[in-house]
């Protein structure tokens, strides 16, 4: 059996394809759950807010989009600069599953925000 031939440029137009999407849902989502957060935001903001979180996210070692999603919302729930806490900067870079922990700073934090309001 034989593939088919992809070229560095299909995938690299893939992968970029991929990469939009993910930052227009991304951006539908923040402003459904985080209006008042986003609110002060043009939509050229957002996306670049939400690309650069993504990358940063990225390396940091985040792999999945559900969990450079959580990072894009902690940035929004604890600061933009969450990540540089000594507690959370020592947690996320203590060598073990990044996504993992990303998960139970996220749900910690979802849980504060519920009793907050």
């Amino acid at each position: 059996m034989t593939g088919i031939p992809i070229s560095h440029a299909q995938l690299d137009a893939l992968e970029e394809s991929v990469q939009t999407s993910f930052v227009l849902r991304a951006c539908t989502f923040l402003r459904d759950v985080a209006a008042q957060d986003t609110k002060h935001m043009t939509e050229r903001d957002m996306q670049s807010f939400v690309a650069e979180s993504s990358d940063l996210a990225r390396s940091y070692g985040a792999v999945g989009e559900k969990a450079i999603m959580q990072w894009i919302c902690l940035r929004v729930m604890a600061g933009l600069d969450f990540f540089k806490m000594p507690e959370v900067e020592g947690f996320l870079n203590d060598g073990r599953d990044f996504d993992r922990k990303l998960q139970q700073i996220y749900d910690r934090l979802s849980v504060l925000e519920t009793r907050r309001r």
